[in-house]
């Protein structure tokens, strides 16, 4: 984590940090984004960073914490594109609601929702046994293609 100092319109002096995360393909980064940056402008609303892309690079600036926040939400995300899932508005509000009440944790987490419903939010396994039987089947299907 890399520190800068800026000077604040009121004449005060603001430490913001700053944190690179790497990706291997831009196309990561295209997905992460949205169609015309949707994505990461509902990331920087929900968690108060600003989200700077240079190459396969992007850069989190903002309050530490904020920083940290969005670092931790940014993870969550990208098994969705890794999947070969468009990420999507409702994926990023869904997991950051989840992150505010603390129970994400890459062994608990329905990543895998089943589909949408009419209002556009996420049905999905809600204990253990449904998210083994959800993965379950979406193995057998793959089998399949």
């Amino acid at each position: 984590m890399y520190y800068n100092i800026y000077l604040n319109t009121d004449g005060g002096v603001a430490y913001l940090a700053e944190k690179i995360m790497k990706f291997d393909n831009i196309d990561h980064i295209m997905n992460l984004f949205g169609s015309n940056d949707e994505n990461i402008r509902t990331i920087d609303e929900i968690v108060n960073i600003t989200v700077i892309q240079r190459g396969t690079d992007i850069k989190i600036i903002g309050e530490e914490e904020n920083v940290e926040k969005a670092y931790a939400l940014i993870k969550q995300i990208i098994p969705i594109d890794k999947e070969g899932d468009i990420i999507t508005k409702q994926n990023i509000k869904y997991l950051a609601s989840i992150e505010k009440e603390q129970v994400i944790s890459h062994d608990n987490y329905p990543i895998d929702y089943i589909c949408l419903n009419s209002k556009g939010k996420p049905i999905k396994s809600k204990t253990y046994g449904q998210k083994k039987y959800v993965k379950a089947i979406r193995g057998k299907l793959k089998e399949h293609d």
